[in-house]
């Protein structure tokens, strides 16, 4: 039970820095893929990157899904924010980036879906990354998903960027920032510098 684990309960999924909208729509050599497509082409990959009521369904009861795209271009992404349909989340989620169109991905961040039914999660990534790809694996079936012939249907795909001239702080640098500060702050004398100085971030 360290600094962190009290930071996510603080401060939850909130954003620790400014970010802007990449509208995966609008990029014009973008392409969505599935390891997992259903036949029908209304629930297609392609529908997760698009606004609306709309939606991407993997076949059902196939307990790992994939959903994945190409950007067509580097982007630098500091969080990814995943809207499912309804009750139809899976049990984990683990997202990869690929710098090189594919060839290799790695692990960038990865979550258990929450205990209360909320069909949106805020992944945020330590740190920015440039990427090429993104992929998002499935695994399993949240308890809220209790339909006969259980999926994983995800709404839309959005991903954020920072926002150019505005320092990002990772999650683990500024717990790690203020538990020093205050360490400090609590061993100094009464009256000292400690006591009105806020250590920089960056």
């Amino acid at each position: 039970f360290g600094p962190l684990r009290l930071f996510d309960d603080w401060a939850g999924a909130q954003r620790l820095h400014a970010e802007v909208d990449v509208d995966l729509a609008s990029l014009p050599n973008a392409v969505a893929s599935c390891s997992s497509c259903h036949s029908s082409d209304s629930v297609g990959p392609h529908r997760a990157m698009q606004r609306g009521s709309s939606y991407w369904g993997s076949k059902a009861r196939k307990n790992n899904t994939e959903w994945a795209v190409s950007f067509g271009q580097p982007i630098v992404l500091s969080s990814i924010v995943l809207n499912w349909h309804k009750s139809s989340l899976p049990n984990h989620v683990q997202l990869r980036v690929s710098v090189d169109n594919g060839s290799s991905y790695r692990i960038v961040a990865q979550s258990s879906v929450p205990s209360h039914d909320s069909a949106e999660m805020y992944m945020p990534l330590e740190t920015p990354v440039l990427a090429t790809n993104l992929s998002c694996i499935c695994t399993g079936f949240a308890k809220c998903n209790q339909e006969q012939n259980r999926s994983h249907k995800l709404e839309r795909v959005r991903v954020h960027k920072p926002v150019p001239g505005v320092p990002n702080v990772s999650t683990r640098l500024l717990v790690q920032t203020m538990t020093a500060w205050l360490t400090k702050v609590a061993s100094a004398p009464p009256n000292s510098a400690y006591a009105s100085y806020v250590p920089p971030l960056v």
